[in-house]
């Protein structure tokens, strides 16, 4: 089947773990804050999205309520799940921030 060619985002849940890596590996940190259920799979799941990101970023997920989302949104705003923020490991600068409610649907 198809199934082993298809490239899917891991994403890591350790926030010490995905900026590590990150920084390792030369690559963005993807930050990706979610309410504590859903994950919004469609983006996530669409081919060149998916290429992209794991060719130039780490993913990490923070659910809302937990340790690390609150760490997180103490030094990165968070007004709506979910939100994306692209950050430069080497030193913390946000490169991009997405939220939904930035969209008008």
């Amino acid at each position: 089947s198809d199934e082993k060619d298809k490239i899917e985002i891991s994403f890591i849940e350790q926030v010490e773990t995905a900026l590590n890596s990150a920084k390792s590996e030369n690559k963005l940190l993807m930050v990706l804050c979610e309410n504590s259920k859903e994950l919004n799979g469609q983006i996530w799941n669409h081919p060149d999205m998916v290429t992209s990101i794991t060719k130039h970023a780490i993913c990490l997920l923070i659910r809302e309520g937990t340790l690390a989302y609150k760490q997180f949104t103490s030094l990165y705003p968070v007004i709506s799940c979910p939100t994306v923020y692209m950050i430069n490991p080497q030193n913390g600068q946000v490169l991009e921030c997405n939220s939904k409610s930035d969209e008008i649907n």
